[in-house]
């Protein structure tokens, strides 16, 4: 993941080598968490999470601590993906200590730093 033709490459690689929408959005939470890491040097842990007809669901994730983290902020309502997700707004919680938005979230679901950015597809309408 050196260059942008091989960033390129790489999910060309990903979208055409999957069979379904899971092993693809897997294979995309693996790149997005390489290419953050070779930037920003801090680990990075990613998943995603769809809102269909109003259900809320984690759908895979780079670790099995991001999908933890996303299913703590499902099970108590809030939390930066959550919220993202409700109000369509990307959520940014850089340092926990100073933000108190998500207080009382158990588990350390916003421990760290988190961002919660929000995606529509064309067929989800709330």
């Amino acid at each position: 993941m050196n260059t942008d033709h091989s960033s390129v490459a790489e999910l060309q690689d990903i979208l055409l080598g999957t069979d379904n929408i899971h092993e693809f959005l897997s294979g995309l939470c693996g790149f997005a968490a390489g290419i953050i890491k070779q930037t920003t040097d801090e680990d990075i842990e990613v998943a995603v999470t769809l809102k269909r007809r109003r259900r809320v669901q984690t759908m895979t994730g780079s670790s099995p601590r991001a999908i933890e983290l996303d299913k703590i902020e499902q099970g108590v309502g809030k939390g930066p993906c959550i919220d993202a997700l409700r109000t369509m707004t990307p959520m940014v919680l850089n340092d926990i200590e100073k933000d108190t938005r998500w207080a009382g979230v158990p588990g350390g679901a916003v421990q760290g730093r988190r961002l919660g950015h929000p995606g529509r597809s064309a067929g989800n309408r709330g």
